[in-house]
């Protein structure tokens, strides 16, 4: 009897650490063993029940964990955000084109985007079929660079900072 004990034992605890090691996925070697776990039917049940029981608090503890990463990940990049807002402010103030420091290099970089002044004015060639409408600056973007007058819009030349 106590060795048979210690044989349910070995191989309940010989799956858990295959659950572990599969990270959780029942692999055909432990859903093998489970159906081969020496116990009665009502003993298999309750102990199925407890690893189902420990697999859902698993399940909802890693949400619960998921759900404040993510928060932790968008104040990580909102603060991120505002240190290259003020370090911008800093180099527009001080008239900084480019600027080395220590290992960061700190320079502008023009790229062109469409401005949408006045959206009523922009023909209907340049809106795209969404599930809700939307104007194509692409589209514009390419005609106003073909010499083509789109009215309602215009190429604005903007600044970015890039740190590297």
């Amino acid at each position: 009897m106590k060795d048979n004990v210690n044989n349910i034992i070995e191989q309940q605890f010989r799956i858990q650490m295959l659950l572990e090691q599969s990270q959780g996925e029942i692999t055909p070697e432990i859903d093998l063993m489970m159906q081969e776990l020496d116990l009665d039917s009502k003993s298999k049940i309750l102990w199925l029940c407890k690893r189902w029981e420990e697999h859902i608090l698993k399940a909802e503890a890693r949400a619960t964990k998921i759900v404040t990463i993510a928060k932790q990940q968008a104040s990580a990049l909102k603060t991120a955000e505002w240190f290259k807002k003020h370090i911008n402010a800093l180099m527009i103030t001080n008239d900084f084109k480019k600027l080395s420091l220590d290992e960061f290099e700190l320079s502008y970089s023009k790229s062109k985007g469409v401005n949408i002044f006045n959206e009523s004015e922009i023909p209907e060639k340049y809106y795209v079929e969404k599930i809700s409408e939307s104007i194509s600056k692409t589209k514009i973007k390419n005609d106003i660079n073909s010499g083509i007058k789109v009215p309602g819009a215009e190429i604005k030349e903007k600044s970015t900072l890039k740190i590297k």
